[in-house]
């Protein structure tokens, strides 16, 4: 019983932290209905295997240099995602850290694409 219990509390704990099935925010749907620039971090094979429509490419290592390259403006709204969310959350931090004003994570790339009606990649 007292198992039972202790697994029980951590299932609503660790999904009461956001563990468990993530909601895309409705900001981050609007965003993206107004053309924001979404910006998938996973690595390029990740990325050709399945992406969201009209993202583009830039690992999260090379958030930075990335950026910089398609020469887009601190204050350009960027939409972030991953597999999970934790890749896109880095990348955010480093360019949050680098003076960026205007980004947001929206986690999985299957959370964004279920929030959008496009079903998930496998």
């Amino acid at each position: 019983m007292k198992r039972h219990l202790t697994a029980t509390f951590f299932t609503l704990f660790f999904l009461g932290c956001g563990l468990g099935e993530q909601k895309v925010p409705d900001s981050i749907i609007d965003s993206i209905s107004k053309g924001t620039v979404i910006i998938d971090v996973r690595n390029s094979q990740e990325f050709a295997e399945g992406h969201f429509p009209g993202a583009i490419n830039i690992p999260h290592d090379d958030i930075l240099t990335g950026v910089k390259k398609i020469k887009l403006a601190k204050s350009e709204a960027l939409i972030l995602y991953c597999r999970s969310g934790n890749r896109s959350r880095k990348a955010q931090e480093m360019l949050i850290n680098a003076g960026f004003t205007n980004t947001q994570n929206a986690g999985g790339l299957n959370t964004l694409l279920a929030a959008r009606g496009l079903g998930t990649t496998q």
